[in-house]
């Protein structure tokens, strides 16, 4: 089998996967080998092998009473880190709204992704600067407003594990040394938020600001971007407490959210008669 036949392959692997995923999660009771072989128009050999590796991976579960298989704890943690992200962006998005209102800015949430940021919401300003960060795509942490901001959450092992990775050279601002960026994080800290001062992309600066969840560890980042011919160091300086002041707020709205989620969820009866 050649190179092209063998991705071919994965790929098809790939579908027949998900394709499984999808059938067990609309329906409600578990099902047999021959049952999901029918719904996804496989052989029993084939989703068997299938079954197998999803199983091994925790994707599904096979109960030892019957055999029939049903989603494992690896599908529900996807779909409960999906829903955390929609969360997140029901919350917040009142403020990046106003943000941007206070601003004149265009405004950012943005979360870590492994060893970059992503962009999750965004509100364009009535002077919307293009930029390479659209919602959905992939940023630098080490040299951007919000990855600096989301760098305040993490320890020094953390960023040397990133640095590690290589720190690519984005423009002639970027910090490319290990030694530079943990002296740049621990500055963030000191100062409570982050700047980009033309170091992702020439033209654009960005301060950011990291939302902290209820335990106080930095889990998401803010940020305002625009033009440097817009963005100077006064304006900057003026813009802290805007950005800071919006970050809390987000802050405290998910803490509340926390909260009242935490008091429907079901307590669990313990010391009772059976």
């Amino acid at each position: 089998m050649n190179n092209r036949q063998a991705s071919s392959s994965r790929v098809r692997s790939v579908s027949r996967a998900l394709a499984i995923l999808e059938v067990m999660a609309e329906e409600e009771d578990h099902l047999g080998l021959v049952a999901i072989s029918r719904l996804v128009g496989l052989d029993p050999t084939t989703t068997h092998r299938l079954l197998h590796t999803m199983e091994e991976r925790g994707f599904v579960s096979q109960s030892p009473v019957d055999g029939k298989y049903s989603l494992g704890l690896r599908a529900f943690q996807i779909g409960n880190a999906v829903t955390n992200v929609t969360i997140l962006r029901q919350v917040a998005r009142p403020f990046i709204q106003v943000l941007m209102e206070r601003t004149g800015e265009t405004a950012n949430l943005a979360i870590k992704d492994g060893f970059r940021a992503a962009y999750v919401e965004q509100v364009t300003g009535p002077g919307f600067l293009r930029t390479l960060s659209e919602v959905g795509r992939g940023i630098p942490l080490h040299c951007t407003a919000v990855g600096k901001a989301l760098l305040m959450g993490a320890n020094e092992t953390e960023v040397k594990r990133l640095a590690a990775q290589g720190l690519e050279r984005h423009s002639p601002n970027t910090v490319i040394s290990l030694e530079g960026l943990l002296a740049e994080v621990r500055r963030c800290r000191e100062q409570g938020y982050a700047l980009d001062m033309e170091e992702f992309e020439p033209g654009a600066r960005c301060l950011g600001a990291p939302i902290m969840d209820i335990d106080s560890k930095v889990l998401c980042a803010i940020s305002v971007a625009g033009p440097a011919t817009r963005m100077s160091a006064e304006r900057l300086r003026a813009l802290v407490p805007v950005v800071t002041r919006s970050a809390a707020e987000v802050s405290q709205a998910l803490r509340l959210t926390t909260d009242a989620a935490s008091r429907r969820a079901p307590r669990r009866v313990t010391g009772a008669n059976t």
